[in-house]
């Protein structure tokens, strides 16, 4: 009866050690997201989700949302001069993966047969574009499987891009430490627009308000960038 009592009080003590770590996982993502920080958890705070969550949840993945985004809206000469580059290019999807501070999930796009339109890319050091050699588009959210949980980072703010589709994008280095050979970048300010066909979509949710002036009188893709063209050579 005392080792039952007892096995029964550490089971106990266990729980509470659980729910306490939630709790404070919880505490993290309020606090996380009043400040508008794009992750809404601290360093190395998703291992400790997923464990949790195997232990609370088993066979529920994790669903982390990006912080809601807050750009500004600016005309096409702000954007054009604060960006390194502006491109249109084919985004192939690497891989997803935890970042260095294990606070999120971030997902490498490749960035292939790129048309500089303003600003300048590294050239190529290969013939056929390949990770570790050809510059790199990193952006939060992605799935990946920790202690046998799936934690899924979505950024709410934009459409999802399509693996193998065109793109016209305002392109700011990466905070990321670069990988040998291969220039790293992240979307300056949202800046992220598809082109198919005779169309450009612009992914950020309110595109049609934050970039009212870049996307007014758009016409078709060639249009736009002969307009941010102009833009560059003013700067």
């Amino acid at each position: 009866m005392t080792r039952g009592r007892h096995n029964a009080a550490a089971h106990s003590w266990e729980r509470r050690n659980i729910l306490a770590s939630s709790k404070a996982l919880v505490y993290l993502f309020a606090i996380a997201t009043c400040l508008g920080v794009s992750s809404p958890v601290a360093s190395q705070e998703l291992l400790e989700l997923a464990r949790a969550q195997a232990i609370r949840r088993p066979g529920r993945p994790v669903e982390i949302p990006a912080a809601p985004a807050h750009n500004q809206p600016k005309t096409l000469d702000q954007l054009t001069n604060e960006a390194v580059a502006v491109v249109q290019v084919t985004l192939s999807r690497i891989n997803s993966y935890v970042g260095s501070r294990g606070d999120r999930v971030l997902t490498d796009y490749l960035i292939t047969t790129p048309m500089v339109i303003a600003g300048e890319l590294p050239a190529p050091t290969q013939r056929v574009p390949r990770p570790g050699t050809s510059p790199i588009l990193t952006v939060y959210g992605g799935e990946v499987v920790l202690e046998g949980v799936t934690v899924r980072c979505t950024d709410n703010n934009r459409d999802a891009i399509k693996d193998g589709a065109q793109y016209l994008i305002f392109l700011r280095p990466s905070r990321a430490p670069s990988t040998a050979g291969a220039s790293r970048y992240e979307v300056y300010h949202g800046v992220i627009f598809e082109v198919s066909g005779d169309q450009v979509r612009g992914l950020l949710n309110n595109a049609d308000h934050v970039f009212a002036d870049l996307l007014k009188d758009r016409g078709t893709p060639k249009d736009l960038v002969a307009r941010i063209q102009k833009a560059a050579q003013a700067r």
